[in-house]
């Protein structure tokens, strides 16, 4: 294809936006004129044969030939002329016209029924044949400029279907009015009525067809033959000179010329079969339309919006086995009682298959010349490709009459009925009715049997039927020899009882064609072979792709997104995550154009498969510096020559789900060019066997069958470029992934059941209370709590959706959760480390009715709560016998998906809501987030995914529920997880903890380094001795707390970051127990680590709001999964902090090349002074440092500020207990390089009682301004 041709369909492919979409109306005209034209063209070309096969009985072959042959000779002699007016003018008045004369030919056709003029009619399907051949283009061209690219393998699908279906209708309909019409002489008014008003209703459907372009206005029209002649050449030339739009023209031809003789041939094999009637040849015809319909209908799913040549070989090597079968099929089809049999059973589904494959071949074909030819040449191209077409037609309706001359005598002997061998009496009768009618018909007398004369010496069926063949033998041989015609009708109408035997009389007595109906379709078959062996030859990899795709689907349900992000042609780039072994394979089969693949050549250590897999374009890193530089020296060239190279640039497979750092080295491949790189997202991989899993590849029961796997393609990123802006597009496709199967997400309340029918008689949930229930107990239990707050607490669900709880983190607690999610309520958690002041807001917010709570607990605190009060120990004697049977029952012996349909949980949806979590109120007032199931389950899947939860894990929960991060990370992990949990309610007491640990032995734990400082001192290194990870959020993780904890326990503790309204999981370092053979770094220091699968971080400026790039300081925005439904009844302040999906987080951050994330402090803990922004957290720390390792488990100092007249603000330092002077401290702030503005004046150093914590361990950030502007004003008045 030239440049001109590529810059073309480079710009369709950019006016893409502005074509339809598949359903549009004017596509559906064009569908609907395209099937009511061949409804037409049948109904009349079938009517006319049906006439000149009376007329013509003795040669029916020639009639079907001459049929055949007028209707596609048109196409022959005005393939130029097509073109021309389908360049010329606007393809849809060259539709509307062609309509038009459609109306006028079928009246000029019914004149010459009227005249029984069928040599005529024969020119009156010439005529029709013109109309079709001059409509052709136009229709074909009209769909790449009516749809959009994407859409145009389904609608060739759609436009294939429809045609078939036609066919169908208009061959049943034509050859049925042959029959109502008596062959033409009477009913002639009926058949103007079909005729013409089908052409009509096709003139009024082509008007739905909007305007479209002409293509090419300086085209001069083709006036005389030789022009014509010539024009055609030059179309030929036009279509040859693109080779590959030439074979796909060779292979149209093949198909339609190979459909034409199956068409012509079924008719015979129905006859020879023993069908007397049309109604017989009905079903035959239906299950081949239906097959085609099928076919048509596969090969559009199949190609998953793009051109997909690789079912051809599937298509021609099911056509030719099918033809190939189809000849095997001998003997009748029909009984002699004119009821079917199983060959004729076999013969439909043989001819059902036929159809299926034919519409496989021919869909791609249709869609690859519409959518790779010269836009400027399109519709000159398709009427080349047309002529080509129907001169096979031409060349095979030539090829089927001489196939079916008649040319050998038949003979009665071929007639099985015939040698029949009665009684002597019988015979003797017979010779003698023979002989007299033999004697007659030499004397001239020319008389007819009739079934009376027989029945007067044949007394049974079959001597009936033997003196029936052997006497008309007798008349229809004579009657041939003297050149009668004959009127087959009226000889199967004479013989009522005998249609199939003289039915074959009269074929033997007509002569036997040269060939059978069955050796033709075994001709057909044998052709097929070299194109399919030439398919294979030519097209290898789409071929194998499509195997292999359609092998995949078997397994998966693969779903392509953005598939137009692909460039239609030139080079690219396209820079993937790789999550399994199968990626490399997944992108070859998604792409309709080639992709070559860099692979590791390490992967393909046996000779033959590493030739195998450089056969399908696939780029080899060696070892060394060197094979890698040629790897990139090939990749970049491929680029150049405009192919399409695709990178995992992670460097290896990920071991978490995350998207590791990207290889600097994949700018190369672009480098010096304007080729655009395309982000490239593999989603719903993770928990594949060929995935890492579960710690390990391919050593795993796989997740299930048709499992689905999306792949996602991004918008294209234009030059320049940079590695962190590729990694970020790519990280970013992960979260609109996610959003695009978010309604597929299962709520975590499913995975709970799950979870416990795995565990039925295996611990579950413990706590240091004494509760130890196994899967199959916490199930029941919950069951039964949900039955008792039902009947004895609450009001039905829609009248209280939202239920408050106050409790603490045990066994209690994660019942009732568990039970109102169950009931599909809304839990909320309610802060039992704050004033009923706070407790009342929330209860107040969240329309509780109701608060679930326990005795001892409102004993242990002075609550005045503004709901009804309700204790667990109330409930202990309501639970009948009935309860615990039935819910034991249902916990044990129910499967699960009887369960979640029993809960109505199939009535979830991802947005509906879990909980509702009050914000700890560390900057503000507390505000309700309201996370739903999706929000919940991306957590729980990234905390099984990260990691690699086994079977024998025991989560250690210590964090309250009314906190986000106890809530999801460590109640719901427990619940709708294959592990178990231990609990304990309160963190603050460490050698609790520690027993309960060594009790359980317990293996992950999530704290804040707060609560980890408490374990140093007061738990025994023996007690932790089990745990394999901790996890430390809500503050920063120093490193000396780490080295601390990892020297004392074995483990080493890593920080993760995130936020009540992301769930609250946003990104975590890899625990070092469960970083398996990683090629990459997964944890760093100091920073929170990546973000969790699915979910995206950015950087952005305060002032402007643009993006940032790698390394620059800004505000935190998160995307994804995890990003809350909003706050609360509060629209304004959700629209605060999340604009277009992405959640302000109000901390300041960097984001390094890795994609690691390094916090700098909140908005709220910076201070502007003179005009730039200071970090209080950086001071916070330096001053740590510098004040060494403390007894003291809370923190001695915070870094606050308060209103400076000069600088806009100042820096205040509040302490309760420190070995240093403020001097000593300011002077060392200065060795360590800290800028001036940095240092707090020493004059701001005042020292408190207490510093204001949360009871998550945090600071209470708002306490501490007021406590700042409080000391600040009282020294200032000093």
């Amino acid at each position: 294809m030239n440049s001109n041709a590529e810059a073309l369909i480079q710009s369709e492919a950019e006016s893409d936006a502005n074509r339809d979409n598949l359903w549009s109306a004017s596509f559906l005209g064009l569908v609907v004129t395209q099937m009511l034209g061949a409804v037409n063209d049948n109904i009349f070309r079938w009517f006319v044969i049906g006439i000149g096969k009376e007329q013509a009985a003795t040669n029916i072959g020639t009639v079907l030939m001459a049929g055949t042959a007028c209707f596609v000779l048109p196409y022959i002699l005005f393939a130029a002329h097509a073109g021309y007016l389908a360049d010329r003018y606007s393809k849809r008045t060259v539709i509307v016209w062609c309509k038009w004369a459609e109306v006028a030919i079928m009246a000029l056709g019914i004149l010459f029924v009227f005249t029984d003029s069928f040599w005529w009619l024969l020119a009156t399907v010439f005529l029709m044949g013109a109309q079709s051949a001059l409509y052709g283009p136009a229709k074909l061209g009209a769909v790449p400029e009516m749809l959009k690219m994407k859409h145009i393998s389904s609608a060739n699908g759609i436009l294939g279907l429809g045609t078939v279906i036609a066919v169908a209708i208009g061959t049943f309909v034509g050859n049925s009015l042959s029959d109502w019409t008596d062959q033409g002489a009477t009913n002639i008014g009926l058949a103007a009525a079909i005729l013409i008003g089908t052409a009509l209703a096709g003139v009024c459907a082509s008007l739905m067809i909007h305007a479209l372009p002409v293509a090419n206005s300086d085209l001069k029209f083709p006036w005389s033959p030789v022009e014509a002649f010539k024009e055609t050449v030059n179309n030929l030339r036009v279509l040859a000179s693109d080779r590959a739009i030439l074979r796909v023209a060779l292979g149209t031809a093949f198909f339609w010329s190979l459909a034409s003789l199956a068409q012509m041939n079924i008719d015979q094999f129905a006859a020879e079969g023993g069908t007397t009637t049309q109604q017989q040849v009905g079903p035959l015809l239906i299950a081949l339309v239906a097959g085609t319909a099928v076919g048509c209908v596969l090969a559009g799913y199949w190609s998953q919006g793009h051109v997909e040549l690789g079912l051809l070989p599937l298509g021609a090597a099911g056509m030719a086995l099918s033809s190939l079968a189809l000849s095997f099929v001998h003997g009748a089809i029909i009984n002699p009682d004119e009821t079917l049999n199983l060959a004729y059973g076999i013969a439909c589904v043989l001819l059902f298959f036929l159809g299926v494959f034919a519409g496989l071949f021919e869909v791609p074909l249709a869609a690859f010349m519409q959518h790779r030819s010269d836009p400027r040449h399109r519709g000159v191209i398709l009427a080349a490709s047309n002529f080509l077409t129907f001169g096979g037609c031409m060349l095979v309706a030539i090829l089927f009459m001489g196939m079916r001359w008649q040319i050998w005598e038949g003979s009665v002997s071929n007639i099985a009925a015939a040698q029949y061998e009665g009684s002597p009496e019988f015979e003797s009768q017979l010779a003698h009715a023979l002989a007299v009618h033999k004697k007659a018909w030499r004397e001239g007398e020319q008389p007819e049997i009739t079934p009376e004369q027989i029945s007067e010496f044949a007394a049974g069926d079959d001597e009936r039927r033997k003196a029936t063949a052997e006497l008309l033998w007798v008349e229809l041989s004579r009657r041939f020899k003297l050149g009668e015609s004959v009127d087959r009708s009226d000889v199967l109408d004479r013989f009522p009882e005998d249609k199939q035997l003289a039915a074959g009389v009269f074929q033997q007595a007509s002569g036997v064609p040269l060939f059978s109906s069955r050796v033709i379709f075994l001709f057909c078959g044998i052709a097929t072979v070299p194109v399919l062996w030439y398919i294979l030859r030519l097209i290898p990899q789409p071929a194998i792709r499509f195997f292999v795709w359609l092998a995949s689907e078997t397994c998966y349900r693969i779903r392509v997104y953005g598939r137009e992000n692909l460039p239609v042609n030139g080079g690219a780039l396209l820079v993937s995550n790789h999550v399994t072994w199968l990626d490399g394979i997944l992108l070859l089969l998604t792409s309709s154009r080639p992709v070559r693949i860099f692979v590791w050549a390490g992967n393909f250590q046996s000779k033959w498969f590493r030739e195998f897999a450089e056969w399908h374009g696939a780029i080899m890193i060696d070892n060394g510096p060197k094979g890698i530089l040629k790897a990139l020296r090939v990749g970049k060239e491929a680029i150049k020559n405009g192919e399409l190279v695709c990178i995992f640039a992670e460097g290896g497979i990920t071991r978490s789900g995350q998207v590791q750092g990207f290889k600097r080295g994949l700018m190369k491949l672009v480098e010096g060019s304007d080729a655009p790189v395309v982000p490239v997202y593999l989603d719903e991989l993770w928990g594949s066997i060929f995935s890492f899993s579960g710690g390990k590849f391919f050593w795993k029961y796989p997740q299930g069958w048709r499992t689905p796997i999306s792949i996602h393609f991004g918008k294209p990123i234009e030059a320049p470029y940079d590695v962190f802006k590729v990694r970020q597009a790519v990280q970013r496709l992960g979260s609109q992934a996610f959003a695009a199967r978010h309604d597929r997400v299962e709520p975590p309340v499913h995975g709970f059941i799950k979870a416990c029918r795995k565990r039925l008689f295996s611990r579950k949930v413990a706590d240091s209370t004494g509760v130890d229930l196994t899967g199959g107990k916490l199930l029941a239990a919950t069951m039964i709590m949900r039955r008792l707050l039902n009947r004895h607490v609450l009001e039905n669900r829609q009248a209280e959706p939202m239920v408050g709880v106050l409790l603490p983190p045990t066994g209690a607690g994660v019942i009732v959760n568990a039970a109102l999610a169950l009931d599909r309520r809304t839990t909320v958690n309610l802060n039992y480390t704050v004033g009923n002041d706070v407790l009342n807001s929330c209860i107040r917010q969240a329309g509780v009715k109701h608060v679930l709570t326990s005795r001892k607990f409102m004993e242990k605190f002075d609550y005045k709560l503004d709901a009804e009060v309700v204790l667990l120990e109330d409930l202990k004697t309501k639970p009948t016998t009935m309860d615990k049977v039935a819910c034991g029952a249902a916990a044990f012996l129910t499967p699960s998906a009887i369960l979640g349909w029993q809960f109505g949980l199939d009535q979830l949806e991802p947005e509906d809501l879990v909980t509702i979590i009050f914000t700890s109120g560390s900057t503000g007032e507390p505000k309700g987030v309201m996370l739903t199931q999706a929000n919940i389950a991306s957590n729980v899947q990234a905390v099984d995914q990260m990691g690699h939860l086994q079977h024998t894990d025991v989560m250690i929960g210590i964090l309250p529920f009314f906190h986000s991060f106890g809530y999801t990370l460590t109640m719901w992990p427990v619940l709708s997880l294959d592990i178990a949990g231990a609990f304990h309610f309160s963190p603050l007491e460490p050698k609790q903890i520690g027993q309960l640990t060594k009790k359980y032995s317990g293996t992950l734990m999530f704290s804040t380094p707060t609560f980890l400082r408490g374990f140093l001192r007061r738990v025994d290194p023996d007690q932790f001795k089990t745990l394999e990870v901790v996890i430390a959020g809500a503050e920063k993780l120093p490193i000396d707390l780490c080295d601390e904890f990892e020297q004392r326990f074995g483990v080493r503790p890593v920080e993760g970051y995130g936020a009540t309204e992301c769930a609250p999981l946003v990104s975590v370092n890899i625990p070092p127990s469960r970083s398996f053979d990683n090629f990459q770094t997964d944890r760093k220091e100091g920073t929170v680590g990546r973000p969790i699968p699915n979910v995206s971080a950015r950087i952005v400026d305060l002032d402007t709001g643009e993006e940032l790039d790698v390394g620059q300081q800004g505000m935190l925005q998160i995307l994804g999964p995890n990003v809350m439904l909003g706050y609360l009844h509060l629209p304004e302040k959700t629209a605060e902090v999340i604009h277009d999906h992405w959640y302000t987080t109000g901390d300041m951050a960097v984001i390094d090349e890795d994609g690691f994330i390094r916090i700098t402090g909140r908005i709220s803990r910076f201070s502007k002074i003179a005009g730039e922004m200071v970090p209080h957290i950086q001071i916070e720390e330096a001053l740590a440092a510098l004040l060494g390792p403390s007894e003291e488990e809370k923190p001695r100092l915070v870094v606050s500020a308060a209103p400076c007249a000069k600088k806009g603000e100042r820096l205040i330092v509040l302490y309760t207990n420190i070995d240093k002077t403020p001097q000593e401290l300011r002077e060392a702030l200065v060795a360590r390089g800290l800028p001036n503005i940095f240092i707090p004046a020493q004059d701001a150093f005042y020292p408190v009682p207490e510093l204001p914590l949360l009871g998550s361990g945090k600071f209470d950030l708002q306490a501490i301004k007021q406590l700042a502007l409080a000391e600040a004003a009282a020294h200032a008045n000093s």
